[in-house]
This record gives structure tokens, C-alpha cells and sequence, in this order.
């Protein structure tokens, strides 16, 4: 809004608030003033507002203009070398005040250029930045020891955390449970102390930065599952763990990290016994690696603050794999705690899987009374044998565990051979694959059998529950291989799936359909032109049945049967 009353100066200067220039710290706090000698009554009351000169400071006035009398003081302190702080006095000519940032920047630059050459701390961060050139484990070796020199990394001091464990057993164990722990202890914990003192500070220090690495692996591991899981040091500090783990036994997530909370603190006392058995039979053994075991958790108490792990009656039976990792010094550094579903400690497990692009026809069959584990590969391609072994060692059950894939050459290969690997590392587990399609007949086959198609998803009902009801390992091997022999499958399809990466495929036109594709484009029986629905399940259900076709006759129905 535009005014046109004009105001008269005299009267404008009288309207203007007086500036006080100074005010002591109390005033300043609260926004107040204490003019000319004048405090306020309630600082008064207090004995706290007073006119000491030292009690004063000036106030800062901002300044918006080029033209101030005033002068601006500016401070500016040098990042990498705090003892040299540089104070700019800015003149009030409007030329210098134009060039202000340019002096300042200068200022600022010669600062930068006067950094402590000897500094350990400064060196770390060139020579991280600009490492010198060379081959990758030159520069990594470089910076992890600017790194050392600096004091940014130093070896875990392991004494405290066996300190730790000690007070804990004195305060919340029995005298028997205590003795077999020592006992156990006292076979490693010389040949820990005979180790590390072969070993220089700079060993220790790579020992150190191996740990940190391994708990960056871990990060993927922890972000690609949905399984309890956490990590810990040889001497019990639970060092990371995921929010499963965490909402298991009813703590925060952020306390499973740098050793707030320890394994032994969230076991109940046979437990931790029984671990501490275990752990110490394999600690120096190369040959081993994973212990699948039992344990009884302790739940947080509820209403606790939980700023200190308090157990609650509550506890928790459940089954667990434990996996060691050791340094190239063949000393235990971490040790890696995978919760087992339920399912592991009362029944036979079931793991499927092969290439993506099918779901959900493996993925979506794993939960309660079907899959334990699904190994999923690249598109259309079986998964290595690797990743099938790390989920059979992960849903691996006492009561045994079966291995069911379809009959193809990448997935009998690699699911074939992770399961020979289990068997020398042994682990309870079988194999069998599926093969229930009839559109490659007995001569073209050979034998390679015939391909996996629906009856693996009947297999796999069949075989969880028989495996929830109790049933032992041959038992269900023998219901999965009773089903498949008495099942045949024929497929048909309107077009084919174009695979990633592929330069040419066929195609059907839009008037045609093909009986027998396979499902990953695999060639069928027959190409025909599009025909109504009953007389496509017509042709389908004589190849399926027709006992006068040596070829695919498969089945064999008896007179009355129905379909």
C-alpha cells in the first residue's frame, strides 16, 4: 500500500527506538537492555546484572552498506592448522570494501598453504586424498599406514574383552558352568597369546582392518535377508546385527553395535556353556567353520530403560548356525550368528531354486509347509554352486535336508555338486530332480529324461507337508519320487519369451500356438494354427494319456479312471 501522507522528519527521528550500544551478558541472554546504568529488577534481585566493564562486550551492529563508519572485523580460521587465526580489518572506503572478499580469500588460500608438513594427522588426509601411483596394494598399504602413523587405527585390545567376560560369569553364572568355560578357554587362549606375540603393531593393525572390511561385507548380507542375524568378536562384543536380531530378543538396534552388548549377555547359562564348548573345538581346526547347534535366548525386560540388557522370564528356544572367520594369521577375528527358522530343529528343510524369470514359481513357495530356502540364478540360468551351498549350510536341519530341482543340465550340475559338498562337510542332505514333461519323447531325450515343468510344484507341496507332519528324509524322498514317476506335463504356449541378451528368437504368428515349448524357449512337439480351447486340451490330454505311443507313454491309467 502507497501512502500519501508525508512525514515529517523531526517527528520521525523522535519515534526511533534508542539504540543501547552495550548491555551486560545476562541482559543479552534474554533479549533485554540495560540502559545507561539501568538493570533489570529481576537480575537485581538475583545479584546478577552489574556494570563491570568486563562483564560488557560491544554488540555487534550488522552493516549494509558500503558507506559505514564503523569498521567489520572478520575471522576466519584455517581448517587444517587452528594455531594460526587470521583477524582481516576491513577499511570503510568503499573500494577496499568491494575487494573485501578477494583480500579475505587470499588470506584464506596463504592459511592453506602454511599447513604442518609434519603433522602425522595432516599427512593421513593427503595421502589418502592423493595417494602416490603405483599398484592398488602399494596405495592401500600406503594409506593404511599414514593411517597408523596418524593414530587412527590400533589394534583391538582383546585382554578387556576377556576381562569383561570374566566379571560377567563371577556375577551371573554357577562355580560348575564357570570351570567349563575356563577350561575351554585355557586349551586357545595360550596359542592366542603364542600368535600375537610373533606378531608385529602393523600386523595387528592389518588384523584390525581386515575386521572392519569383513563388517562391510556383512552390510550386504544383512540387507539381503530377512533371518535374525548378527556378528561378534572371538571374546563375545556383538559388533553389528539387524533389526530382526534386534527385535528378537527385544533391544534397540542401534545397542548391537561397537561392543555395547555381548552374545553371552543374551544366553541363558547352559547356552553359553555349550557355545564356548563348541566354539573352542573348532577355533584352530581349518577344517571347520560352522557349528549348527541349539540355544535359548533371553528376551529384554519390558518397561526397562534399556540402557543396560535386563532378561525377563521370557526365553526363546530356537536353533542357530554359527560360522567362524579368521585372519590369514589363522586366528579367529569374527564370528558370524545365523538364526534358523523353527522349521531347521524339528523337521526335514526343503531347498529349490534355478533361474529368475519364473516367479513365482520358486520364490513364492518358500514359508510354512513348502520351501525353507529358494536359490535364485540370473535369468534363466541355474545358480552357482556356491550359492546353493550357502543356503543349504543356512537351512540346514538335523532331521536332514532335501535338495529338489528340475531336471536341467545347469541346475543338476550346480545344485549336484553343492550337494556333494555338503555331504563331505557333513551335512545331512539328498538331491532329487523333477522330470515330467512328455513333449520330448524317450528317443529324443536320451538320457537326459525329461524336462521339469508343474509337477515340481506338486513335489514340493507334497514333500513340506509330509516334512511338517515329522516325517524322516527318505521318507520324503520317497513321496517326491512317487509323484513325479506317476505325473506327466505338456505345455502351450501363444508366443515366445524374448531372453535378455539374445540376438534372435523364433516367433509364432498370431494365428499360431506351439504344444510342448519349454519354459525357457526350449523347442515343443508341434507348431499348428490357433484351434478352440476344446480341442487343444483334446490333442494335450491324448498326448498325455495315448498308452499306444511308445514314445510318451508315460502313464499308465487304469479302466475307470478319471481326469
Amino acid at each position: 500500500m502507497i501512502s500519501n501522507v508525508a512525514l515529517n522528519p523531526e517527528t520521525t527521528r523522535k519515534r526511533k527506538m534508542k539504540t543501547t550500544m552495550s548491555a551486560c551478558v545476562f541482559c543479552r541472554r534474554v533479549h533485554m537492555t540495560c540502559d545507561e546504568g539501568k538493570v533489570a529488577p529481576l537480575f537485581m534481585q538475583r545479584d546478577m546484572c552489574y556494570d563491570d566493564d568486563d562483564a560488557r562486550s560491544p554488540r555487534p551492529v550488522k552493516k549494509l552498506c558500503a558507506c559505514s563508519e564503523s569498521r567489520n572485523e572478520v575471522v576466519f580460521a584455517c581448517r587444517y592448522n587452528n594455531s594460526h587465526t587470521k583477524r582481516v580489518e576491513q577499511t570503510p572506503s568503499p573500494i577496499t570494501n568491494n575487494n573485501n572478499e578477494v583480500h579475505i580469500l587470499n588470506d584464506y588460500l596463504d592459511d592453506m598453504s602454511t599447513v604442518n608438513k609434519d603433522d602425522p594427522q595432516d599427512q593421513f588426509f593427503l595421502t589418502a586424498a592423493d595417494p602416490k601411483d603405483g599398484k592398488p596394494e602399494e596405495r592401500l598399504n600406503e594409506v593404511i599406514n599414514a593411517k597408523y602413523q596418524a593414530g587412527f587405527l590400533k589394534p583391538y585390545n582383546y585382554v578387556n574383552g576377556y576381562a569383561r567376560l570374566q566379571r560377567y560369569m563371577e556375577h551371573h553364572m554357577s562355580s560348575d558352568s564357570r570351570q567349563r568355560i575356563l577350561n575351554v578357554m585355557g586349551m586357545f587362549r595360550p596359542t592366542f597369546r603364542q600368535v600375537a606375540q610373533s606378531l608385529t603393531d602393523i600386523d595387528l593393525i592389518l588384523v584390525e582392518e581386515a575386521f572392519e572390511r569383513l563388517l562391510l561385507d556383512y552390510d550386504r548380507v544383512f540387507s539381503a535377508m530377512a533371518i535374525p542375524a548378527c556378528l561378534w568378536r572371538r571374546t563375545g562384543e556383538i559388533y553389528k546385527g539387524n533389526k530382526e536380531f534386534a527385535a528378537l530378543i527385544n533391544v534397540p538396534f542401534d545397542k548391537l553395535r561397537n561392543g555395547q552388548l555381548c552374545i553371552y549377555e543374551v544366553m541363558a547359562e547352559e547356552s553359553i556353556v555349550n557355545y564356548w564348548e563348541k566354539y573352542g573345538n573348532i577355533a584352530f581346526d581349518p577344517r571347520q567353520k560352522a557349528v549348527l547347534t541349539s540355544c535359548i535366548l533371553n528376551y529384554q525386560k519390558e518397561g526397562s530403560d534399556k540402557t543396560a540388557f535386563q532378561k525377563s522370564d521370557v526365553t526363546l528356544s530356537c536353533c542357530f548356525s554359527f560360522t567362524v572367520r579368521r585372519d590369514k594369521f589363522n586366528i579367529p577375528v569374527m564370528v558370524y550368528y545365523a538364526n534358523v527358522d523353527k522349521m531347521a530343529s524339528k523337521q526335514v528343510t526343503l531347498v529349490s531354486g534355478g533361474g529368475s524369470g519364473h516367479e513365482p514359481g520358486y520364490a513364492g513357495m518358500v514359508g510354512e509347509g513348502g520351501l525353507a530356502a529358494n536359490v535364485c540364478g540370473h535369468i534363466f540360468a541355474s545358480p552357482s554352486a556356491g550359492q546353493v551351498m550357502a543356503a543349504i549350510e543356512r537351512v540346514q536341519s538335523p532331521h536332514g535336508t532335501l535338495v529338489i530341482v528340475m531336471n536341467y543340465t545347469g541346475d543338476c550340475l550346480n545344485f549336484g555338486l553343492a550337494v556333494e559338498r555338503a555331504k563331505a562337510r557333513g551335512i545331512k542332505v539328498d538331491l532329487i530332480s523333477i522330470g515330467d514333461d512328455v513333449a520330448v519323447g524317450r528317443v529324443k531325450g536320451g538320457k537326459v529324461g525329461r524336462r521339469g515343468m508343474a509337477a515340481t510344484a506338486l513335489a514340493i507341496k507334497l514333500a513340506g507337508a509330509l516334512a511338517a507332519r515329522g516325517a524322516p528324509l527318505d521318507q520324503v524322498r520317497q513321496m517326491v519320487e512317487y509323484a513325479v514317476k506317476h505325473s506327466a506335463t505338456i505345455g502351450v504356449a501363444f508366443d515366445h519369451c524374448h531372453v535378455p541378451g539374445a540376438t534372435s528368437w523364433s516367433q509364432l504368428s498370431p494365428d499360431e500356438l506351439e504344444l510342448g515349448m519349454g519354459i525357457h524357449n526350449e523347442t515343443g512337439y508341434l507348431k499348428t494354427k490357433m484351434m478352440p480351447a476344446r480341442d487343444m486340451v483334446a490333442q494335450m490330454m491324448t498326448m498325455l494319456t495315448d498308452e499306444s505311443d511308445p514314445d510318451r507313454s508315460y502313464l499308465t491309467l487304469p479302466k475307470g479312471a478319471s481326469v
